[in-house]
């Protein structure tokens, strides 16, 4: 299986300390398919260890290339879906550690057609995102929502043309956003 591009995890507060986790996943069509549901790994919670998600929906976001189109329906190594998932309310209480509540998806495999990875196909994708306090806190009372990126993945860049990238980020509690890149994570 070479099917994962990448995704993100997100959290949406509802108030009362409860959450809706959400899950978006990027899969080369060529690939094996996604699964219907995924348990997002908790870490550094005192209760809560894994949360379910279930597929929401699946739509195909492969963009056209200098003319040629491609689609999820051929199988064609250059298409993708992007698959959403949501959780059910989750009442997430207590104060995070200074290293935050983590969020994590691991899953074999990574897509082979990634060009800028030195190993692909076996290798697992992790998709993480961590949850800090709020002042000190308890998150628990829910004071905040992550930030989402608001527009698709590029999935394919067309040779010779030029390509600039905005992440269209916002946080509906008017957070201010900063982007920075990390190291890499392996599965260890």
């Amino acid at each position: 299986a070479t099917h994962l591009m990448g995704g993100e995890i997100t959290w949406e507060c509802l108030g009362n300390g409860n959450y809706i986790f959400h899950l978006n996943l990027y899969r080369d069509c060529s690939g094996e398919p996604t699964q219907n549901t995924y348990n997002l790994n908790v870490f550094n919670h005192p209760s809560i260890s894994t949360i379910e998600v279930f597929l929401d929906n699946q739509e195909e976001i492969t963009p056209t290339c200098n003319g040629v189109s491609f689609d999820c329906g051929s199988s064609s190594s250059n298409a993708t879906m992007m698959y959403t998932y949501s959780s059910a309310q989750v009442f997430l209480g207590g104060v995070p550690p200074v290293e935050g509540f983590v969020f994590t998806l691991y899953d074999c495999c990574r897509n082979s057609n990634i060009s800028n990875l030195s190993t692909t196909g076996t290798d697992g994708m992790i998709i993480r995102s961590v949850m800090y306090t709020f002042q000190g806190q308890d998150v628990g009372a829910c004071y905040d929502s992550s930030p989402v990126f608001n527009s698709i993945p590029t999935t394919i860049f067309c040779t010779g043309d030029p390509f600039t990238f905005n992440y269209v980020a916002s946080d509906k509690d008017l957070d201010s956003l900063v982007y920075s890149f990390a190291k890499p994570l392996d599965q260890n």
